[in-house]
């Protein structure tokens, strides 16, 4: 189901917005209508405000995921590479670690 949302003007008082989940604008209307007990031709500017979400997907993500997820897998990665070269990576560490501090103090 998706949320939408919709004006409802009544003649001679100022339009108020109401919202409803349904599967789509033609429902949505319908519905607001029924609910709000007027007929079809004051629901107007009805539009949808949340996505529909599918029911056997298990997780989804919008564009604001993205960023964390891309910082996630970077994390991922060099833990993995850590871990599988940490021979490698912690000689590496230690001469840097004694370089940054070298730069630091000034000698």
């Amino acid at each position: 189901m998706a949320l939408f949302e919709a004006q409802v003007w009544v003649s001679g008082e100022l339009p108020y917005q109401a919202e409803i989940n349904t599967s789509n604008v033609f429902q949505a209307r319908k519905n607001i209508a029924r609910r709000e007990g007027v007929d079809e031709k004051y629901v107007n500017r009805v539009v949808q405000v949340q996505e529909q979400t599918s029911s056997s997907s298990s997780s989804s993500f919008s564009s604001g995921d993205s960023a964390g997820m891309a910082w996630l897998l970077g994390i991922g990665f060099v833990l993995y590479l850590l871990v599988t070269y940490w021979y490698i990576a912690i000689p590496v560490a230690i001469i840097l670690s004694i370089l940054i501090y070298m730069g630091s103090t000034g000698d």
